[in-house]
């Protein structure tokens, strides 16, 4: 009988353990859904359109002069785009 003692000693703690795997796994996963929520939310939120000289000042931050968009390489242009969106207050 000690043998059926011990099994459902290691049952129990085997059990125990794996509950508590699992909600390790869950606050887990509750945060992982609330980051992707909060992204989701912000990501449509209704934006004014940057006014033409906030765009011009933005490419000469990111091209390094005034004026219009000549030929770019892409770096340049992704540059470009996170200070866009910095100006817009989106983004890293």
């Amino acid at each position: 009988m000690a043998d059926g003692t011990i099994t459902v000693e290691v049952s129990t703690q085997a059990a125990q353990a794996e509950l508590e795997r699992l909600r390790a796994d869950n606050a887990a996963l509750r945060r992982e859904a609330h980051t992707w929520w909060t992204a989701a939310r912000d990501a449509i939120k209704l934006r004014e359109p940057l006014a033409p000289e906030v765009i011009e000042a933005a490419a000469a931050e990111a091209f390094g002069y005034e004026g219009g968009l000549q030929e770019v390489n892409l770096g340049d242009l992704l540059h470009f785009a996170r200070v866009l969106e910095r100006r817009h207050g989106i983004g890293a």
